[in-house]
């Protein structure tokens, strides 16, 4: 056949020459659709059809800019030129995605829950999630509000772990789902519905194997026969800190013998495999985040694997028509965009489903051809601030949301740390981008100009207020190599050390304290290191090997507190003086309690505060002197669950990652019918 640039050129002829329109987009469709074309070409040749529709007065010039956009966004300027046409059309075109839409009708509690966490069955008639407060798993009938909870009663308080993760069968007959449990043992499940019998289909921790010991299983799909199921298998092993090995598993596993077929095998710790479905041709779709984003469509019997375009979202898999639905922003608006899938993965281009106005969480799609989505993020996560009385550690009324004011994968993440003089550092979904200042007043964008990823690595403020003190792990980074960066906010200038990993920076800025694993013969050791010549001064070593290990120094610059997983897998809050000399523990857990893993110094060198929990929704404080433990900001248990705790140095204000557990009612939840 003719070469794809032929082609085109042909195409350039009957547009331009012949005015012959209609031959022409037939061509350019064929050149657009061609995947042995350079993505160059294939991308010119979709917004010259676009183009030629707009000569012929055709609407659809609308659709054919946006399939342009989700699939070649990367495309530089014909991108660009495509964005420019689609604005100028889309200044006049009726609002698309709202109308035929209807609330879904579910139980309130569903907002506390968090919608995003509820699956539809294939028809759409019932609902599955977990309700988080009692770690069981609820099936909703849309139709009566008729509720049943698995497998545990909703009312019992000492569950051994939680449910989640959970998916139909085809008939909607039984439903299968993750299972962990408190002592980090993970089991996939399957529960008949009938009789509300329950069984377990495959011990994960059993199947990853000795030395993973925090296991977790998530049910992502069924086969369209109901003879397997697709889940993630999970496990991490925490003992060896930072570098621990990890371990991702995406399986088919037979639902009758437990029998488990590898379809993804994923070890690197910067990549999250997020969530996927299965089609009834053999192709798996998953979503990665972290260092390798997107979705990628695998042939289960051929190991091959197959990109979506950038940016994609992950709604899931329609087997009925054999294809993958998947989300992405396009100028102001949502679209969502379906393709066929076949035995050489995705094939022709993208149709797409349905264009919604706005900002839109998408979160699913039935065999039936309903979208469940919400407009804005229903029970995502918001830093507050909130008021406390220093000396009772009660709730004093004050409540501030803060907000940087930018688009929603740019706003305030989590608190780095806070300075002296009260200013915050507060951290973004955005590798390298920081906020600084009053939190009270304004928070000022700062972009850190290294490869840091903040998320991944420790961020600080040095004591002098004018620098921040970056660290990542080499396994973290391009170079592979530990480092250190100490950032200038005035200038962007940046001191880099090389070779090792600063935790937290001494009083006076001029030396950091690190961990060291595995020191010949000593285990975990906690060391002072000066900066300018890497004079080392050991402070203390362990003699084994502990995890789950942070480290903050005092603010009067004398003490350190250290706490760690010790060898029993209980916890420990050790003191000690940042010249050695002394070292006592402080508290310390038994095997089965939950423990600090981070402490914040506030009060002067009296209190330490740390939140415990799973999740973290309770926050302490400890005296340093006794060790007597007090829960603070009691009043706000039941609307914070305090994840990413931090407190300010004079001990009246508290800055947390809350979560939002009301939906508004204008934002939905939605069922839009796209067929």
């Amino acid at each position: 056949g003719q070469d794809a640039g032929e082609v085109f050129q042909q195409a350039l002829r009957l547009e331009r020459v012949d005015a012959d329109f209609s031959g022409a987009i037939a061509l350019y469709t064929q050149v657009g659709a061609d995947s042995t074309a350079g993505r160059t070409l294939r991308a010119r040749a979709t917004l010259r059809r676009g183009m030629a529709l707009e000569s012929m007065g055709r609407p659809e010039a609308v659709a054919v800019y946006r399939e342009l956009l989700a699939v070649f966004g990367d495309v530089g300027e014909i991108a660009s030129a495509a964005r420019a046409r689609l604005g100028d059309l889309t200044e006049v075109e009726e609002e698309v995605g709202r109308e035929g839409r209807e609330r879904l009708s579910l139980s309130p509690s569903w907002q506390d829950w968090g919608i995003e966490y509820a699956y539809p069955s294939p028809s759409g008639r019932l609902f599955v999630g977990t309700n988080w407060d009692q770690g069981s798993l609820v099936v909703e009938d849309v139709a009566t509000g008729q509720q049943q909870f698995i497998p545990y009663d909703r009312h019992k308080s000492n569950q051994p772990g939680h449910s989640h993760g959970a998916r139909f069968s085809p008939d909607e007959s039984h439903v299968a789902y993750g299972h962990t449990l408190r002592n980090g043992v993970a089991q996939v499940r399957i529960h008949r519905l009938e009789n509300s019998s329950d069984r377990t289909l495959l011990d994960v921790s059993a199947y990853l194997g000795s030395g993973l010991h925090e296991a977790s299983a998530e049910v992502w799909d069924w086969s369209a026969d109901g003879a397997k199921v697709l889940a993630l298998l999970s496990g991490v092993d925490r003992r060896e800190g930072a570098s621990g090995r990890i371990a991702q598993v995406v399986a088919l596993v037979d639902v009758q013998t437990g029998a488990v077929g590898v379809v993804v095998e994923e070890e690197r710790r910067r990549v999250s495999l997020s969530t996927g479905c299965l089609t009834d041709d053999g192709n798996v779709a998953v979503e990665r985040s972290g260092a390798d984003p997107g979705i990628r469509i695998h042939r289960v019997d051929a190991g091959a694997a197959y990109p979506l375009p950038s940016g994609a979202r992950l709604v899931g898999c329609r087997k009925r028509l054999r294809s993958v639905v998947w989300s992405t922003q396009l100028m102001d608006d949502t679209s969502v965009l379906s393709n066929e899938v076949g035995p050489d993965g995705p094939s022709g281009s993208p149709e797409i489903l349905a264009v919604l106005p706005g900002r839109v969480d998408v979160h699913s799609v039935t065999e039936e051809g309903q979208l469940l989505y919400t407009e804005g993020s229903p029970a995502g996560y918001q830093i507050v601030m909130v008021g406390m009385n220093p000396e009772t550690g009660e709730f004093n009324g004050n409540v501030q949301r803060l907000s940087t004011g930018l688009s929603d994968d740019a706003t305030l993440w989590r608190v780095g740390s806070w300075s002296s003089d009260g200013r915050l550092l507060g951290l973004s979904r955005q590798a390298n981008l920081a906020y600084v200042g009053d939190p009270s007043s304004d928070l000022r964008e700062f972009r850190l100009p290294t490869d840091a990823n903040l998320l991944r690595g420790r961020a600080r403020w040095m004591p002098d207020g004018e620098h921040l003190l970056t660290a990542l792990y080499g396994e973290d980074i391009p170079s592979g190599e530990d480092v250190t960066h100490v950032v200038s906010l005035e200038t962007g200038a940046v001191r880099t050390y090389t070779g090792f990993t600063a935790w937290e920076p001494t009083r006076d800025g001029k030396e950091v304290f690190h961990v060291e694993w595995d020191s010949p013969s000593d285990g975990t050791c906690v060391r002072r290191m000066r900066l300018e010549d890497r004079r080392d001064l050991l402070l203390w070593c362990a003699g084994v090997r502990l995890w789950n290990i942070n480290l903050a120094p005092s603010p009067g610059g004398e003490l350190l507190a250290v706490t760690h997983q010790h060898e029993q897998n209980g916890y420990t809050v050790r003191i000690m003086g940042v010249d050695g000399q002394e070292n006592r523990v402080l508290w310390q857990s038994n095997a089965s309690a939950s423990g600090p893993t981070r402490l914040y110094w506030s009060g002067g060198d009296q209190y330490l505060y740390f939140t415990a929990g799973f999740p973290e929704e309770r926050a302490w404080r400890m005296d340093v002197e006794t060790g007597q433990v007090e829960e603070v900001l009691r009043d706000l248990r039941a609307v914070l669950d305090f994840t990413g705790f931090n407190i300010s140095p004079d001990g009246t204000r508290v800055v947390t990652r809350a979560r939002y557990r009301r939906l508004a009612e204008e934002k939905g939840p939605f069922v839009l019918r796209v067929d």
